[in-house]
């Protein structure tokens, strides 16, 4: 993917999203990178296919544009949420005032939608993204969005670009399971202040094999065979201290697995909320 050409579009982009058929145009792109069919008008079309997102007839989503698509879910799932960061009724520690006068990194920051409504309230906020085409996107719907653009980096978890004790407090909200954990985890912990609390949103096994092996479903043997494959790599991870997946496939561990992760790493936890499908563990150093 051409992260120049991403930078070189910006003025159209704006045009595009910013204009009479943004709203269609997202919520069309929206609906691609989920994997469904959807139809849009040839305007829409003929400029999501000039920018690179869609190819063919019909449209299919390219690589450029399922990160696209990500986004502009993302951004389409905080406006619908007045703007707030995710699961903030269920976790008081995900209410962005809560922050204010610190010190916040995000992990996974994606385009940097958290940061654009921490930054109303935190000292200093800085994201942190494996993904450049996620971050180059950030200044252009920050100005959808009428705000200031957010700090972000392109940096690995694993390997982060901070010196020891540098934050009041690290959010890690869906993107841990990417991540190698336990060398992530030691890294967090060193970013951290002694007293600084990390806050991280995570899926766990009972729940991928909840969604993944629902009886009855159907599915196609490949999809079957890589859900089997994903989950071989869950349940050997601990063990082997490494993926048998591809990288970058998940890795949801079980609760108390996660919790020995967060001790390992100097982690303390200070509170579990049960989210169904996911869990939000709150640490301290």
């Amino acid at each position: 993917m051409d992260l120049a050409k991403v930078r070189d579009e910006f003025p159209r982009l704006l045009r595009l999203l910013g204009g009479e058929h943004g709203a269609e145009a997202m919520e069309w792109m929206r609906t691609l990178s989920e994997g469904h069919h959807a139809t849009a008008s040839p305007r829409v079309v003929a400029e999501a296919t000039r920018l690179g997102w869609v190819e063919g007839s019909p449209p299919r989503v390219t690589p450029l544009g399922q990160r696209i698509g990500d986004s502009l879910r993302e951004y389409l799932y905080w406006e619908e949420r007045n703007r707030h960061l995710p699961r903030r009724d269920d976790v008081p520690e995900l209410r962005a005032e809560t922050y204010r006068g610190a010190r916040v990194l995000e992990i996974g920051s994606g385009f940097g939608c958290n940061l654009m409504r921490l930054q109303e309230f935190a000292d200093e906020v800085v994201g942190v993204d494996i993904d450049p085409i996620y971050l180059a996107l950030g200044p252009v719907l920050a100005n959808l969005a009428g705000v200031e653009a957010p700090r972000t980096l392109c940096a690995r978890a694993e390997n982060l670009p901070f010196p020891d004790d540098r934050f009041d407090a690290v959010l890690v909200i869906g993107a841990l399971q990417y991540m190698e954990i336990p060398v992530a985890l030691r890294e967090i912990a060193r970013v951290l202040r002694p007293g600084g609390q990390g806050v991280f949103v995570l899926g766990h096994l009972t729940g991928y094999l909840h969604s993944a092996f629902v009886p009855n479903a159907r599915r196609s043997p490949r999809a079957f065979a890589r859900e089997t494959r994903d989950l071989l790599a869950m349940l050997t991870y601990p063990k082997l201290g490494r993926r048998l997946s591809k990288p970058g496939s998940p890795v949801y561990p079980t609760r108390r697995r996660a919790t020995r992760y967060f001790e390992e790493a100097g982690l303390r936890l200070e509170a579990l909320r049960d989210l169904r499908d996911e869990t939000a563990y709150i640490v301290r150093r």
